[in-house]
């Protein structure tokens, strides 16, 4: 460390002083920066070197014109070295900084805030070593506060986003924007997100570069950079293509501070999650942290990796909560609509018998597959768009003032614990999405569906024959299963359960009642729509960061809706988060959900809180009731569990197809009927034995074969799959 005193000595004077010493150094040569400027500089034995005592350190020389009253602020930062900063004023009046910023690195003024420069003319900076000749990069940023001194138009960077591709769009171009919004390019919706950019470029400002790309396709992708290497880098790259410079910004300093009256926006990068590279921008620390926990990488200055700063203090605009709240009712209706036809499309698809049908009739079930997957991709990812707008709305207050939070969540709550609508300690509100895996890979399977049946179709019109078998071999593959996804759907009241991919008919034979007399009272005329989504595996929570295909995890949902006060079948086991959601009323979702027992109900009752009447501190409080279920008549039956042995059978190899009804009665008709995709089919119809069980024994099929097996109890109707 040292302590220069430079006063008295003229410019040139000082700078023929830090070329004299016994040995032969270079002399100090001076560069030119700017106010706004980001150097990356080094330090080695080409540089001039300040002669101090006995001790003699490497310099680099920087000056800029500034007028009286500017304030700038300086930072010179190393990982390999402890770099110091002297400032020269016009009068030759020096001020010095060793350790002022983050760790050794340095900082003008320390610590924070800015000089106020007291007169105009010519600035001079002095970037070097901390100790005796050492060697090692920097990056010094020489900047302005900004407060109010940058001035011009600001317009709104808005926010779309594709559920298709899984990826986020910002524009700053009104007549771009007027034109997605009107669906010159589809897929693209708004988040109702937006920040603050400048129109025009102007003294500290960073021109934005805007760059596309479609070497991903059929994902297509755009990237931001306010910094000057960066966009000269990407231009470089043959995958990118330049398309504008998109708007003006200030930037941080290199420890992510953005000048006063700014304020943060984040770069955020998938980590190739959607199969193709896409960026986030965000000025809600609330995004942020909802998107590294999906896997996302932080990108930028500082440890919150802060990209550029947008005019004012407010950050980013976000969609109302209230209208967000009810926007997410929406969307878990949306789920379990999409969810239902999904199913529906999936069991034709797998279990037809294509041979018996045209080439155009299998176009039909592939072309029904396809539509409804892409529907339910989007359900999902609109669902955990909507989450996410409700987190960050009620961080930020925008709904009934500061502060204003609307609902958090359970929080690992045990049943016939208080919910408590105000923020948790973090301040985040905790109104849950699917997991992003489980939306990630769906949208990945019907992709690969699509590229499947694409391939498929060369053959249609030359060979109808060939594109029956392409088409074959593609649903063998069993997609849902492979990827290990779980798809379950009951039917109203468990008139019918239909199951897909990695999931069973139902997780036990019991029932679970939404609504007792509380909320009957509220819900007269309206559909209760529930969710219930769990991951399982190793690593649960691994699956948020990588595939679902990794050994032993898997993603489910099962979904339904139902009147309050009706008992449904049960299709959920422990550890899921269950969402209950009524139009108009503040969703509530259960996380860590226990579902009933064996041979038990579970009714689940509290008094709903209007959307428009939420406020902090509302509590809504959970009563449980479960209760063991007998019946003594085969009228009684309610459901029924239905499981596979072996679930997953081999060539050749048979299958029992079990049915147990709930609650139990003995000598009751099950019938089972099955169909197989190479023409065999089977039906029977036993009676249940003591413990409420019958079975149903199939023959082993070849390699590559179908089952699809229908089980009728009471009228209740259950349809499960299975390839061999």
């Amino acid at each position: 460390m040292k302590n220069i005193l430079w006063g008295g000595w003229s410019a040139l004077g000082l700078l023929g002083l830090l070329a004299l010493s016994g040995n032969s150094y270079a002399a100090c040569t001076t560069q030119t920066i700017t106010v706004g400027q980001t150097v990356n500089g080094a330090l080695d034995s080409a540089d001039c070197v300040i002669t101090y005592g006995s001790s003699q350190y490497y310099t680099d020389v920087y000056s800029f014109t500034a007028t009286a009253g500017q304030q700038i602020y300086i930072t010179n930062s190393s990982a390999g070295i402890d770099v110091d900063l002297t400032l020269m004023y016009p009068d030759l009046a020096t001020t010095y900084d060793d350790d002022g910023g983050e760790g050794t690195n340095s900082r003008l003024p320390a610590d924070s805030g800015y000089l106020t420069l007291p007169t105009s003319g010519v600035y001079q900076i002095y970037a070097s070593t901390a100790t005796t000749l050492t060697t090692g990069s920097y990056t010094m940023q020489l900047l302005s506060s900004g407060g109010g001194e940058i001035g011009g138009t600001t317009q709104d960077a808005i926010e779309y986003y594709h559920s298709g591709f899984g990826h986020y769009f910002i524009t700053a171009f009104p007549d771009e924007a007027v034109a997605i919004d009107a669906g010159a390019v589809q897929g693209w919706t708004r988040t109702g997100r937006s920040f603050k950019v400048y129109e025009s470029n102007a003294s500290g400002l960073n021109t934005v570069c805007r760059f596309f790309s479609t070497s991903f396709a059929p994902k297509s992708s755009h990237f931001y950079t306010p910094f000057s290497d960066e966009c000269n880098a990407v231009k470089q790259n043959a995958d990118w293509q330049f398309e504008a410079n998109a708007f003006y910004v200030q930037t941080s300093d290199i420890t992510g501070a953005c000048p006063s009256g700014t304020s943060k926006v984040y770069r955020l990068y998938n980590n190739g999650l959607s199969g193709a590279p896409n960026h986030r921008y965000t000025a809600d620390a609330g995004v942020r942290s909802q998107m590294l926990s999906q896997g996302w990488i932080s990108e930028g200055y500082g440890s919150d990796g802060v990209i550029f700063c947008t005019p004012g203090s407010s950050g980013e605009t976000v969609p109302p909560l209230k209208t967000s709240l009810a926007d997410y009712n929406t969307a878990v209706d949306d789920v379990a609509k999409s969810n239902l036809a999904f199913l529906q499309a999936n069991l034709q698809w797998e279990g037809a018998n294509l041979s018996s049908l045209t080439a155009s009739e299998v176009a039909t079930l592939a072309n029904n597959f396809l539509n409804t997957g892409t529907q339910m991709v989007t359900a999902l990812e609109t669902l955990n768009t909507t989450a996410a707008n409700i987190s960050s709305s009620a961080a930020s207050g925008s709904s009934t003032g500061s502060n204003s939070v609307i609902y958090a969540g359970t929080r690992q709550i045990s049943m016939a614990q208080p919910l408590d609508l105000s923020s948790d300690a973090a301040g985040v509100v905790d109104i849950s999405g699917v997991s992003p895996g489980l939306a990630i890979e769906t949208g990945a399977v019907i992709q690969g569906a699509k590229d499947g049946v694409s391939a498929c179709n060369a053959l249609f019109d030359s060979d109808p024959n060939a594109y029956k078998t392409c088409i074959d071999k593609l649903r063998q593959k069993q997609l849902l299963k492979a990827a290990g996804l779980g798809f379950s759907t009951v039917v109203g009241t468990g008139a019918a359960i239909i199951a897909g991919g990695a999931a069973s008919a139902a997780a036990a034979p019991a029932a679970v009642v939404i609504g007792g007399a509380a909320l009957a009272a509220y819900t007269v005329g309206k559909t209760v729509s529930w969710m219930w989504n769990y991951c399982s595996g190793a690593s649960a929570d691994s699956l948020r960061n990588k595939p679902l295909a990794v050994a032993g995890e898997t993603c489910s949902l099962s979904s339904g809706q139902t009147n309050a006060g009706t008992k449904i079948p049960n299709t959920m086991t422990a550890g899921g988060t269950l969402v209950i959601s009524i139009p108009g009323y503040v969703p509530v979702v259960i996380k860590n959900f226990t579902p009933p027992a064996d041979g038990s109900s579970l009714t689940i009752d509290f008094t709903p809180v209007p959307i428009d009447q939420a406020e902090p501190g509302t509590i809504i409080t959970i009563e449980n009731n479960e209760v063991p279920v007998t019946g003594s008549s085969c009228s009684e039956i309610l459901s029924a569990s239905v499981t596979t042995n072996p679930q997953d059978p081999g060539p050749s190899q048979s299958v029992t197809v079990i049915a147990r009804v709930f609650p139990v009665v003995s000598g009751c008709t099950v019938s089972f009927s099955m169909s197989g995709t190479d023409g065999y089919s089977k039906s029977s119809t036993p009676t249940t034995d003591s413990s409420g069980t019958a079975s149903f024994y199939i023959p082993g099929g070849a390699a590559g074969v179908h089952d699809a097996v229908t089980i009728t109890v009471n009228g209740f109707t259950y349809s499960v799959t299975y390839t061999f």
